[in-house]
């Protein structure tokens, strides 16, 4: 409470953080290592977002809280290079997410799951996974990440050779990216194209 009246809390998040890890407000706690683990992620500062996302992990009391930090710490791993912590952490969300049916969270799992394939070179796993997670979204009813997902494709197809393709599916992002209003979707098809 005093703290955050004294501080504009955006540019003290690791001073928050450390502040309410010991005092007794979980709550706050628990914001304040969200909020700084992911704008330690934002900033590329892989090993503080780490820290901060492995420190609030046993934190999490629901489910749902607790699939998206493994998701989270999916792609934070993928970054340093410890890509068998990646999957480990991506295998837990999806043993979570799908007995509760959560369709994102699986797609989400299905996304990373075909991220680290396409860093370890198997790209035939790489794009049925991110196919897998492309139908979970649209059933989902995600048009955006279906759209995100299409990059992904086209950027394997790219790494394949295969370019017809890969205009193709970066082409449909485009499209869907820019139907759906989604800037940052219609700059990584475009980037990509």
């Amino acid at each position: 409470g005093y703290l955050e009246a004294q501080v504009e809390p955006a540019a003290f998040l690791d001073l928050l953080a450390y502040h309410y890890e010991r005092g007794d407000n979980l709550e706050k706690r628990r914001e304040y290592l969200l909020r700084a683990g992911e704008a330690a992620h934002y900033a590329h500062a892989s090993q503080a977002a780490l820290d901060y996302y492995y420190r609030l992990l046993p934190l999490l009391e629901d489910d749902a809280a607790r699939i998206r930090m493994h998701l989270k710490l999916s792609p934070v791993l993928e970054v340093l290079g410890r890509w068998g912590l990646a999957e480990e952490h991506t295998r837990q969300a999806w043993k979570d997410a799908e007995p509760a049916g959560d369709l994102g969270a699986q797609a989400q799992c299905c996304r990373s799951f075909g991220a680290l394939a396409r860093q370890r070179g198997d790209y035939t796993s790489a794009l049925e996974w991110f196919e897998r997670a492309g139908v979970l979204w649209w059933e989902a009813g995600d048009v955006v990440r279906v759209g995100q997902v299409l990059t992904d494709i086209g950027g394997v197809y790219v790494r394949k050779g295969d370019y017809q393709a890969a205009r193709r599916h970066l082409q449909d992002s485009l499209a869907l990216a820019r139907q759906q209003g989604d800037p940052v979707g219609t700059a990584q098809a475009l980037n990509n194209l």
